[in-house]
């Protein structure tokens, strides 16, 4: 039976990640993810975006992932959506060491948050000429696909959430009030986004590309370029914390908020996006002064970077070195759905590992953008290192989180 013992008390975290798993241009495993934070960002590819014609004009640079598995058990020949997706989510329940007792006594559930879900596919079937079928190509799929390949049992909640860029970081949200009502004793919680040409041809028309490279909050930034990748984590209920091989963190409180601002844009005032941090904050009975590692969503955009950075800098201490905030975007690209996830499987890291990574991209700051950025790597201690992971998206759907160490 669910575990409702934290049903409705708040003075507890509302889940604990139990397990991690990844896989992105720095390649398959969260270790590997986390390592690659610590070096210098790499380019993006040249031709990573297939299926555009010659005669396009628009960019076809991007950060593909590497290291896609070649398949997992129950399926001869899956998409890499789906490849990358079982990937994670078999890697981080195995990190939690879910098996035993507690795979055959603890509610398993799974939600999947990606923007598009697998794009590939389906263009690659529909630049063939072949029709299409919403449910059999629709990368909503893969919720089936991978749960009926899986030798684990999700007998609990099983879905799948879009809403834009914001939906990995939203569908942990929703997967921490499961298990804090009771509904499950533990949730896997899944990003993924893979590359997509009808993207890639929408931002360019939009001229929100970088003709470059992803470098969020450098004064030269001209846009985002797009990465992909899936990133799985495996949320327990407090109780089943004490149980499973280890904790990275506890999810501590979060905030949403919708602006409905703009199609594509937030308000300038910042307004709604404030709103959704300090929601997240009063829910976890905590001063901005207690926020030690940010991770932004730090797209690259001139006007989005602009937004969230003075956001940052009134709201935070920014300025003094004592709070790190840190873009990953810069070493993976835009994953879109999955962005939110990533982010927060590197504030697990580093508060379990008590280190950080240097920001290396920013060739020259913003000084619009009161914001010192770490030079140099860095270890802390563990207690007291509470983070906010922020992601927002289209349609003004903002979305903050905030994690505590484990003891």
């Amino acid at each position: 039976m669910p575990d409702t013992s934290n049903c409705g008390d708040r003075s507890a975290p509302l889940a604990t990640i139990a397990g991690v798993g990844a896989v992105s241009l720095l390649g398959e495993g969260a270790v590997n993810f986390w390592r690659g934070l610590f070096a210098p960002p790499g380019q993006p590819v040249p031709a990573a975006i297939r299926g555009l014609s010659d005669i396009d004009d628009t960019p076809r640079h991007a950060y593909p992932a590497t290291g896609v598995p070649n398949g997992y058990s129950g399926d001869a020949s899956p998409s890499r959506f789906d490849r990358m997706v079982a990937a994670a989510v078999d890697e981080s329940l195995r990190d939690a060491g879910w098996c035993g007792e507690i795979a055959a006594t603890a509610t398993l559930g799974l939600i999947l948050g990606t923007a598009a879900g697998d794009t590939e596919t389906t263009e690659r079937r529909r630049h063939g000429g072949h029709p299409t079928h919403f449910a059999d190509d629709h990368g909503y799929r893969t919720i089936d696909t991978v749960t009926a390949a899986s030798p684990h049992s999700f007998s609990g909640p099983v879905m799948a959430v879009s809403n834009a860029c914001s939906a990995g970081l939203y569908a942990l949200t929703l997967a921490a009030e499961f298990i804090a009502s009771g509904m499950a004793d533990a949730m896997c919680v899944v990003g993924a986004d893979v590359l997509s040409r009808v993207t890639q041809t929408a931002f360019h028309r939009m001229t929100a590309l970088d003709p470059q490279r992803c470098r969020p909050f450098d004064a030269q930034r001209q846009g985002t370029l797009f990465g992909e990748g899936a990133v799985a984590m495996l949320l327990v209920s407090p109780t089943l914390a004490q149980r499973v091989a280890q904790s990275y963190c506890h999810v501590r409180a979060y905030g949403l908020s919708c602006d409905a601002y703009h199609p594509t844009s937030p308000g300038p005032d910042s307004r709604d996006v404030r709103a959704a941090i300090e929601r997240a904050l009063d829910s976890a009975a905590l001063g901005a002064d207690r926020i030690r590692l940010i991770l932004p969503h730090g797209t690259g955009t001139p006007a989005n970077d602009l937004m969230e950075g003075r956001l940052l800098a009134d709201k935070f201490d920014c300025a003094s070195g004592k709070l790190i905030v840190l873009p990953i975007k810069a070493h993976i690209g835009h994953t879109a759905g999955a962005s939110g996830c990533f982010a927060v499987l590197a504030a697990a890291m580093a508060m379990s590992s008590a280190e950080t990574p240097a920001v290396r991209h920013i060739e020259v700051p913003d000084p619009a953008i009161p914001i010192r950025f770490p030079d140099t790597s860095s270890t802390h201690h563990r207690a007291g290192m509470d983070a906010l992971i922020n992601a927002y998206a289209f349609g003004g759907s903002n979305t903050s989180v905030i994690l505590e160490p484990a003891a």
